[in-house]
């Protein structure tokens, strides 16, 4: 090792902690967007819808597939 300086790994409870604070900041975006869209001028507003109705792009699906957890489900389901 250089320097002999020598990293930590993050705890679970640290990185679950970011992840928590990731999903509210993305509820609170979201709470924040519905609210204040109203207070939008027309341009403004004329763009947003404009830009809903676009189709996704093959970036966007790769990234919404990237961030959509996979879970399994339990073991149990598959006893028979």
């Amino acid at each position: 090792m250089l320097g002999g300086s020598t990293r930590v790994m993050p705890t679970k409870g640290f990185l679950r902690m970011l992840v928590v604070a990731e999903i509210v900041l993305g509820i609170i975006s979201i709470v924040v967007s519905l609210l204040t869209e109203s207070s939008l001028t027309e341009p403004l507003r004329a763009f947003l819808d404009a830009e809903s109705e676009e189709e996704i792009t093959a970036r966007e699906m790769i990234l919404l597939a990237a961030t959509i957890p996979r879970s399994r489900p339990p073991a149990a389901a598959f006893a028979i």
